[in-house]
């Protein structure tokens, strides 16, 4: 048993700078794993208590903040020991300087591009309050925090106010409902204005994890595609490879399932011909 779960372990010592931290990480790594197996994962409150501080070994020894009891491991894990989109070099163009993350959660992915794009300003967007009171704390302890900005807004197919779903136990899974007759109203932003705001003359390379609202983005996708370089996407709901595929391709784009990149989980869509 031990054996079996050494590679985790060594991974996981790779990934954090020191050994508290190594010993958090795997007493809520286990936590979570006992919690999911029971489908009781209690939805966090974000009170101090509630925090572990992890210092990151990728990150300088810098430290970020997780929830018990949350998904917060379970990200952390897709961030910093598989590296969820670091994309191959050969599709992204040869500077990275504009980086927008749609569905930046907690800000770990935020601060993982940071690392991998030390050239590159990066903008990240959330639209549950929750998440992004941890982002705001932990981009803005981080060294590299003057290349980051984050706003609080829900990715849609207008710029309106919308109702955003907290109610989910799993804080990586909150998500704008369309005709939802509860939620947190949260400021709705097409993609185009949240370039706008972001001030960058272009965008190199776009994430979005924005759980059910790709097909509000996809239908936009002629109003924002003459800027965005290098998109990767992962899917909820009614959209797949297929849709994606068929929305961007005719755009200028090359599309790439996840089996033909090894260790991702999201679709990739390049561009081929001038904007």
């Amino acid at each position: 048993m031990f054996a079996s779960a050494l590679p985790g372990k060594l991974k996981m010592w790779n990934a954090v700078s020191d050994v508290g931290s190594f010993v958090r990480m795997w007493q809520a790594g286990r936590a979570f794993a006992r919690q999911r197996r029971a489908v009781q994962s209690p939805s966090p409150s974000g009170s101090e208590s509630d925090l572990l501080p992890i210092r990151v070994r990728s990150l300088g020894g810098h430290k970020v903040y997780l929830r018990r009891g949350s998904t917060d491991i379970a990200v952390f894990w897709e961030t910093f020991v598989q590296r969820f989109f670091l994309l191959p070099q050969e599709l992204l163009p040869s500077s990275v300087e504009y980086i927008i993350d749609l569905g930046c959660y907690t800000g770990l992915g935020t601060l993982a591009f940071a690392k991998w794009f030390p050239q590159a300003r990066i903008f990240g967007v959330d639209a549950s309050t929750k998440n992004m009171a941890l982002a705001r704390r932990n981009v803005g302890e981080h060294p590299e925090a003057d290349r980051i900005r984050l706003m609080h807004a829900a990715v849609w197919s207008e710029d309106a106010d919308v109702l955003f779903d907290e109610a989910c136990d799993e804080s990586w899974a909150y998500k704008v409902e369309p005709n939802a007759q509860h939620g947190v109203p949260v400021p709705g932003r097409r993609l185009t204005s949240v370039i706008r705001e972001s001030g960058f003359p272009r965008v190199d390379f776009l994430k979005a994890n924005i759980e059910g609202a790709e097909r509000a983005l996809l239908d936009d996708a002629d109003q924002w595609a003459p800027y965005v370089h290098t998109f990767v996407c992962t899917f909820h709901d009614d959209v797949d490879f297929n849709t994606f595929a068929d929305r961007l391709t005719p755009l200028g784009y090359k599309c790439l399932p996840p089996e033909s990149l090894p260790g991702q989980y999201a679709s990739v869509a390049v561009r081929q011909t001038p904007a």
